[in-house]
Protein backbone atom coordinates (compact mmCIF):
# COMPACT_ATOMS: atom_id res chain seq x y z
CA UNK A 1 0.00 0.00 0.00
CA UNK A 2 1.35 3.41 -0.98
CA UNK A 3 -0.05 6.69 0.36
CA UNK A 4 -0.29 9.33 -2.37
CA UNK A 5 -1.79 12.27 -0.52
CA UNK A 6 -3.26 13.14 2.89
CA UNK A 7 -5.26 16.35 3.19
CA UNK A 8 -7.04 17.88 6.17
CA UNK A 9 -9.76 20.40 5.35
CA UNK A 10 -11.07 22.48 8.25
CA UNK A 11 -13.73 25.20 8.40
CA UNK A 12 -14.57 25.03 4.69
CA UNK A 13 -16.42 28.31 4.10
CA UNK A 14 -14.47 30.47 1.60
CA UNK A 15 -15.78 30.35 -1.96
CA UNK A 16 -12.39 29.60 -3.55
CA UNK A 17 -11.71 26.70 -1.16
CA UNK A 18 -15.20 25.29 -1.73
CA UNK A 19 -14.65 25.53 -5.50
CA UNK A 20 -11.40 23.54 -5.25
CA UNK A 21 -12.39 20.91 -2.68
CA UNK A 22 -15.86 20.58 -4.20
CA UNK A 23 -14.70 20.01 -7.78
CA UNK A 24 -16.07 17.08 -9.81
CA UNK A 25 -13.05 14.88 -10.46
CA UNK A 26 -11.52 11.44 -10.39
CA UNK A 27 -8.08 9.91 -9.79
CA UNK A 28 -6.20 7.15 -11.56
CA UNK A 29 -6.88 3.45 -11.95
CA UNK A 30 -5.85 1.22 -9.01
CA UNK A 31 -6.21 4.16 -6.62
CA UNK A 32 -8.63 4.40 -3.71
CA UNK A 33 -9.72 7.32 -1.56
CA UNK A 34 -10.98 7.55 2.00
CA UNK A 35 -12.87 10.63 3.18
CA UNK A 36 -13.60 10.90 6.91
CA UNK A 37 -16.08 13.70 7.71
CA UNK A 38 -15.67 15.34 11.11
CA UNK A 39 -18.28 18.07 10.75
CA UNK A 40 -20.59 19.81 8.35
CA UNK A 41 -23.39 18.66 6.09
CA UNK A 42 -24.03 18.22 2.41
CA UNK A 43 -23.77 15.49 -0.20
CA UNK A 44 -20.88 13.28 -1.28
CA UNK A 45 -21.52 12.26 -4.88
CA UNK A 46 -19.67 9.06 -5.92
CA UNK A 47 -20.59 8.03 -9.44
CA UNK A 48 -24.38 7.86 -9.47
CA UNK A 49 -24.68 7.42 -5.68
CA UNK A 50 -25.42 10.31 -3.33
CA UNK A 51 -24.30 9.94 0.29
CA UNK A 52 -25.39 12.36 2.99
CA UNK A 53 -22.49 14.03 4.78
CA UNK A 54 -22.60 14.03 8.58
CA UNK A 55 -20.24 13.73 11.55
CA UNK A 56 -18.38 10.43 11.61
CA UNK A 57 -19.26 9.38 8.07
CA UNK A 58 -16.40 7.36 6.61
CA UNK A 59 -16.40 6.93 2.84
CA UNK A 60 -14.29 4.55 0.77
CA UNK A 61 -14.37 4.78 -3.00
CA UNK A 62 -12.40 3.75 -6.04
CA UNK A 63 -10.34 6.66 -7.29
CA UNK A 64 -11.26 6.13 -10.95
CA UNK A 65 -14.93 6.94 -10.26
CA UNK A 66 -15.90 10.59 -10.58
CA UNK A 67 -16.81 12.08 -7.22
CA UNK A 68 -17.65 15.44 -5.69
CA UNK A 69 -18.17 16.93 -2.23
CA UNK A 70 -21.12 19.34 -2.23
CA UNK A 71 -21.31 21.37 1.03
CA UNK A 72 -24.65 22.58 2.32
CA UNK A 73 -24.04 26.33 2.47
CA UNK A 74 -27.35 27.00 4.22
CA UNK A 75 -26.23 25.19 7.39
CA UNK A 76 -24.28 27.18 9.96
CA UNK A 77 -21.52 24.65 10.72
CA UNK A 78 -18.69 24.55 8.15
CA UNK A 79 -17.31 21.31 6.84
CA UNK A 80 -14.21 19.51 8.14
CA UNK A 81 -12.75 16.25 6.88
CA UNK A 82 -9.65 14.16 6.18
CA UNK A 83 -9.10 12.87 2.64
CA UNK A 84 -6.54 10.08 2.10
CA UNK A 85 -5.59 8.92 -1.38
CA UNK A 86 -3.69 5.64 -1.73
CA UNK A 87 -2.63 3.06 -4.28
CA UNK A 88 -2.13 -0.69 -4.04
CA UNK A 89 1.17 -2.03 -5.31
CA UNK A 90 1.94 -5.34 -7.02
CA UNK A 91 2.18 -7.18 -3.70
CA UNK A 92 -1.26 -6.05 -2.52
CA UNK A 93 -3.38 -8.63 -4.29
CA UNK A 94 -5.18 -9.84 -1.16
CA UNK A 95 -5.79 -6.29 0.04
CA UNK A 96 -7.25 -5.37 -3.34
CA UNK A 97 -9.71 -8.24 -2.95
CA UNK A 98 -10.41 -7.05 0.59
CA UNK A 99 -11.22 -3.48 -0.50
CA UNK A 100 -13.34 -4.65 -3.42
CA UNK A 101 -15.28 -6.95 -1.07
CA UNK A 102 -15.90 -4.06 1.31
CA UNK A 103 -17.24 -1.92 -1.52
CA UNK A 104 -19.38 -4.75 -2.92
CA UNK A 105 -20.80 -6.10 0.33
CA UNK A 106 -20.92 -3.01 2.54
CA UNK A 107 -21.21 -0.07 0.17
CA UNK A 108 -19.16 3.08 0.01
CA UNK A 109 -20.09 4.63 3.34
CA UNK A 110 -20.05 3.62 7.00
CA UNK A 111 -19.79 5.42 10.36
CA UNK A 112 -16.58 5.64 12.41
CA UNK A 113 -15.76 6.94 15.88
CA UNK A 114 -14.71 10.59 15.86
CA UNK A 115 -11.89 9.64 18.23
CA UNK A 116 -10.13 8.19 15.15
CA UNK A 117 -9.54 11.76 13.96
CA UNK A 118 -6.24 11.80 15.84
CA UNK A 119 -5.04 8.67 14.11
CA UNK A 120 -5.77 10.53 10.86
CA UNK A 121 -3.86 13.52 12.22
CA UNK A 122 -0.86 11.31 13.00
CA UNK A 123 -1.03 9.74 9.54
CA UNK A 124 -1.06 13.22 7.98
CA UNK A 125 1.95 14.42 10.00
CA UNK A 126 3.97 11.28 9.26
CA UNK A 127 3.12 11.51 5.57
CA UNK A 128 4.24 15.16 5.35
CA UNK A 129 7.62 14.36 6.92
CA UNK A 130 9.41 13.63 3.60
CA UNK A 131 11.20 10.82 5.49
CA UNK A 132 10.57 7.50 3.73
CA UNK A 133 10.68 5.48 6.95
CA UNK A 134 8.08 7.77 8.56
CA UNK A 135 5.93 7.69 5.45
CA UNK A 136 6.04 3.89 5.63
CA UNK A 137 4.91 4.17 9.26
CA UNK A 138 2.02 6.34 8.04
CA UNK A 139 1.04 3.60 5.59
CA UNK A 140 0.98 0.97 8.35
CA UNK A 141 -0.97 3.36 10.57
CA UNK A 142 -3.51 3.90 7.79
CA UNK A 143 -3.91 0.15 7.29
CA UNK A 144 -4.63 -0.08 11.01
CA UNK A 145 -7.24 2.67 10.65
CA UNK A 146 -9.05 0.68 7.96
CA UNK A 147 -9.15 -2.39 10.19
CA UNK A 148 -10.53 -0.40 13.11
CA UNK A 149 -13.29 1.11 11.00
CA UNK A 150 -14.23 -2.13 9.24
CA UNK A 151 -13.58 -4.55 12.09
CA UNK A 152 -17.21 -5.63 12.33
CA UNK A 153 -17.47 -5.99 8.58
CA UNK A 154 -14.36 -8.14 8.49
CA UNK A 155 -15.51 -10.44 11.30
CA UNK A 156 -19.26 -10.52 10.65
CA UNK A 157 -20.04 -9.70 7.03
CA UNK A 158 -17.14 -11.32 5.19
CA UNK A 159 -16.74 -14.78 6.80
CA UNK A 160 -16.17 -16.51 3.50
CA UNK A 161 -13.44 -14.00 2.60
CA UNK A 162 -11.69 -14.56 5.92
CA UNK A 163 -11.95 -18.32 5.51
CA UNK A 164 -10.36 -18.09 2.10
CA UNK A 165 -7.64 -15.52 2.87
CA UNK A 166 -7.29 -15.07 6.63
CA UNK A 167 -6.64 -11.69 8.26
CA UNK A 168 -2.96 -12.53 8.64
CA UNK A 169 -2.54 -12.21 4.86
CA UNK A 170 -3.91 -8.68 5.00
CA UNK A 171 -1.62 -7.47 7.80
CA UNK A 172 2.01 -6.96 6.73
CA UNK A 173 4.28 -9.43 8.50
CA UNK A 174 6.74 -6.68 9.41
CA UNK A 175 4.22 -4.84 11.61
CA UNK A 176 5.21 -5.41 15.27
CA UNK A 177 2.90 -7.96 17.02
CA UNK A 178 1.48 -5.47 19.57
CA UNK A 179 0.34 -3.15 16.79
CA UNK A 180 -1.00 -6.00 14.67
CA UNK A 181 -3.07 -7.12 17.66
CA UNK A 182 -4.44 -3.66 18.34
CA UNK A 183 -5.60 -2.77 14.83
CA UNK A 184 -8.60 -5.08 15.03
CA UNK A 185 -10.42 -2.63 17.33
CA UNK A 186 -10.64 -0.95 20.73
CA UNK A 187 -11.61 -2.58 24.00
CA UNK A 188 -15.39 -2.20 24.35
CA UNK A 189 -17.00 -0.14 27.11
CA UNK A 190 -20.58 -0.30 28.37
CA UNK A 191 -23.37 1.17 26.28
CA UNK A 192 -24.10 3.89 28.85
CA UNK A 193 -20.42 4.82 29.13
CA UNK A 194 -20.23 5.04 25.34
CA UNK A 195 -23.18 7.44 25.36
CA UNK A 196 -21.47 9.60 27.97
CA UNK A 197 -18.28 9.72 25.89
CA UNK A 198 -20.20 10.66 22.75
CA UNK A 199 -21.97 13.46 24.61
CA UNK A 200 -18.65 14.67 26.03
CA UNK A 201 -17.17 14.73 22.52
CA UNK A 202 -20.16 16.72 21.25
CA UNK A 203 -19.78 19.25 24.08
CA UNK A 204 -16.07 19.67 23.30
CA UNK A 205 -16.72 20.21 19.61
CA UNK A 206 -19.32 22.88 20.36
CA UNK A 207 -16.97 24.53 22.85
CA UNK A 208 -13.84 24.53 20.68
CA UNK A 209 -13.91 28.36 20.52
CA UNK A 210 -13.78 28.77 24.28
CA UNK A 211 -12.31 27.15 27.40
CA UNK A 212 -14.26 24.48 29.23
CA UNK A 213 -13.13 22.39 32.20
CA UNK A 214 -13.54 18.66 32.66
CA UNK A 215 -15.54 19.41 35.79
CA UNK A 216 -17.98 21.52 33.77
CA UNK A 217 -18.42 18.76 31.17
CA UNK A 218 -18.95 16.19 33.93
CA UNK A 219 -21.63 18.39 35.55
CA UNK A 220 -23.45 18.70 32.23
CA UNK A 221 -23.44 14.90 31.95
CA UNK A 222 -24.36 14.40 35.64
CA UNK A 223 -21.32 12.20 36.27
CA UNK A 224 -18.16 12.62 38.33
CA UNK A 225 -14.98 14.00 36.70
CA UNK A 226 -13.13 10.83 37.75
CA UNK A 227 -15.66 8.57 36.04
CA UNK A 228 -15.65 10.71 32.90
CA UNK A 229 -11.86 10.65 32.73
CA UNK A 230 -11.75 6.88 33.14
CA UNK A 231 -14.31 6.02 30.45
CA UNK A 232 -12.96 8.73 28.14
CA UNK A 233 -9.45 7.26 28.30
CA UNK A 234 -10.83 3.77 27.70
CA UNK A 235 -12.61 4.89 24.53
CA UNK A 236 -10.20 7.46 23.04
CA UNK A 237 -6.85 6.36 24.56
CA UNK A 238 -6.27 9.86 25.96
CA UNK A 239 -7.59 12.05 28.77
CA UNK A 240 -10.44 14.53 28.09
CA UNK A 241 -8.29 17.64 28.70
CA UNK A 242 -5.63 16.31 26.33
CA UNK A 243 -8.30 15.50 23.73
CA UNK A 244 -9.88 18.96 23.97
CA UNK A 245 -6.57 20.75 23.45
CA UNK A 246 -5.71 18.48 20.53
CA UNK A 247 -9.13 19.31 19.07
CA UNK A 248 -8.18 22.98 19.10
CA UNK A 249 -4.71 22.31 17.70
CA UNK A 250 -6.08 20.07 14.95
CA UNK A 251 -8.46 22.81 13.81
CA UNK A 252 -5.78 25.47 14.05
CA UNK A 253 -3.40 23.33 11.98
CA UNK A 254 -6.05 22.97 9.30
CA UNK A 255 -6.51 26.73 9.05
CA UNK A 256 -2.77 27.39 9.09
CA UNK A 257 -2.09 25.23 6.04
CA UNK A 258 -5.20 25.94 3.98
CA UNK A 259 -6.01 29.64 4.58
CA UNK A 260 -4.17 32.96 4.79
CA UNK A 261 -5.67 33.90 8.16
CA UNK A 262 -3.29 35.63 10.56
CA UNK A 263 -1.94 33.48 13.38
CA UNK A 264 -3.35 35.98 15.87
CA UNK A 265 -6.80 35.56 14.25
CA UNK A 266 -6.59 31.78 14.51
CA UNK A 267 -5.49 32.00 18.15
CA UNK A 268 -8.46 34.23 18.96
CA UNK A 269 -10.90 32.07 17.03
CA UNK A 270 -9.99 28.98 19.07
CA UNK A 271 -10.36 30.77 22.40
CA UNK A 272 -6.71 31.10 23.42
CA UNK A 273 -5.77 33.94 25.77
CA UNK A 274 -3.33 35.39 23.25
CA UNK A 275 -1.02 34.40 20.42
CA UNK A 276 1.80 33.48 22.81
CA UNK A 277 -0.44 31.04 24.70
CA UNK A 278 -1.64 29.55 21.43
CA UNK A 279 1.93 29.13 20.17
CA UNK A 280 3.00 27.37 23.37
CA UNK A 281 0.10 24.90 23.23
CA UNK A 282 0.49 24.35 19.49
CA UNK A 283 4.22 23.64 19.81
CA UNK A 284 3.59 21.26 22.73
CA UNK A 285 1.45 19.04 20.51
CA UNK A 286 3.23 19.39 17.16
CA UNK A 287 6.85 20.13 18.19
CA UNK A 288 6.82 23.11 15.85
CA UNK A 289 5.61 26.72 16.04
CA UNK A 290 2.44 27.79 14.17
CA UNK A 291 4.48 29.87 11.71
CA UNK A 292 6.91 26.99 11.15
CA UNK A 293 4.01 24.57 10.67
CA UNK A 294 2.43 26.84 8.06
CA UNK A 295 5.71 27.27 6.20
CA UNK A 296 6.46 23.53 6.21
CA UNK A 297 3.02 22.08 5.46
CA UNK A 298 1.22 24.73 3.42
CA UNK A 299 -1.09 22.78 1.12
CA UNK A 300 -0.52 23.20 -2.61
CA UNK A 301 -2.58 21.93 -5.49
CA UNK A 302 -1.10 19.29 -7.79
CA UNK A 303 -3.29 19.21 -10.88
CA UNK A 304 -1.23 16.38 -12.41
CA UNK A 305 -2.78 13.94 -9.93
CA UNK A 306 -6.36 14.68 -10.99
CA UNK A 307 -8.72 14.37 -13.91
CA UNK A 308 -11.39 17.03 -13.74
CA UNK A 309 -14.88 16.28 -15.01
CA UNK A 310 -16.20 18.69 -17.62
Amino acid sequence: MILLDVVFVYNLVEDERIAWHGRFHRHRNNEYEVVFFLDGSGTFLIGTYRHLIAKGKFCLNRGDIYHQIIPNRKRSRPMAYYAILFRLDNEDGSRSDFLDCLLERFGQQTTASLSLRYQCEEIAELFRSNDRSLIRAAEYNFLGLLYKVYHKVITEKLPEFLERNGTERLIPAEIPPPFAKEITGNNPISAMAEIHVKKALAIMEKSVQRSISIGEIARLLAVSPEYLTRIFKSETKMGPHHYFLRLKVEGAAGLLISTNKLISEIALWFGFKNQFHFSCVFKRYTNISPSGYRKMYLQTVDFSQLEIGL
